[in-house]
């Protein structure tokens, strides 16, 4: 008898037992049961935008993402459902990733989504590419600018005035010059136009051409009827190489001041 209800009790025992393990991993090899994260991963451009991801469980769930650039419609939840992430702007011309993690709570596992940003394509243009202007000119001139960043403008010469030194976007700058060109060789520059964020540089060529060959003479005319002088000095105004000399042996170009280059005096003697 004694024997009959140990075996009885071990029975029971090992009814328990196995009852119990039962009911501890329900759903393990239940095929309804099933937790799920689609897509696996999410491509975008630099653009961003946003993006649905769909959750398949029967458990709670949360989700976590560290990257700052991903903004979630839910952190947490139960069942399923599906719901909006937000990826900004990627304004870096680098290429980023992050991961976004659910994890569901019945059975303790987690499903992950790779997010992939591709960086910035930075554009940078100008028209027109180069600038002429008369050696008096002085009259603005634009120069207009397409891009999708901000914008720098840069001249080194003194010569030339540009009315904006930075811009955003597509925009525009004019460009003049601070006075006429007296030499009589053209002189040219360059404006650099640079994207702040891509680096990336233009450059738009300033000319402006030379002047025009000059002489004038001061005065014009020496009156000996009235002069007691047995000399006089007259100015030169030139951008060039000059020398006087005297169609008369009664007059002389007094000696070293018979030539000269650019402003300078002579001197006639009687």
């Amino acid at each position: 008898m004694k024997n009959e209800k140990v075996s009885f009790l071990f029975c029971l025992c090992a009814i328990f037992l196995l009852t119990g393990c039962k009911d501890s991993s329900e759903g393990i090899d239940d095929p309804a049961y099933g937790f799920s994260v689609t897509p696996a991963s999410i491509n975008v451009d630099a653009q961003g935008g946003k993006q649905s991801i769909s959750i398949s469980t029967t458990s709670d769930w949360d989700i976590n993402c560290d990257a700052s650039w991903v903004r979630l419609e839910s952190r947490a939840g139960s069942g399923n459902k599906t719901f909006t992430i937000d990826i900004e702007a990627n304004k870096s011309t680098e290429k980023r990733s992050t991961t976004l993690t659910v994890k569901e709570y019945k059975k303790g596992g987690t499903n992950t989504v790779t997010i992939t940003q591709e960086g910035m394509n930075y554009s940078l243009s100008v028209d027109p590419v180069s600038l002429s202007f008369a050696n008096t000119e002085t009259k603005d001139k634009t120069v207009n600018v397409k891009s999708n960043d901000d914008w720098t403008v840069e001249c080194s010469d003194s010569w030339i005035k540009t009315d904006k030194k930075e811009g955003s976007g597509n925009g525009s700058f004019n460009v003049s010059i601070t006075g006429e060109n007296s030499d009589t060789s053209a002189r040219q520059s360059t404006i650099t136009v640079k994207g702040k964020t891509g680096k990336n540089s233009v450059t738009v060529k300033v000319e402006q051409s030379a002047a025009g060959f000059y002489i004038k003479v001061e005065p014009t005319e020496w009156d000996l009827s009235s002069s007691d002088a047995d000399s006089k000095v007259f100015k030169v105004s030139t951008n060039d190489s000059w020398t006087a000399k005297s169609n008369n042996d009664w007059i002389s170009i007094k000696k070293g001041s018979e030539s000269g280059t650019g402003d300078g005096n002579f001197t006639v003697e009687v």
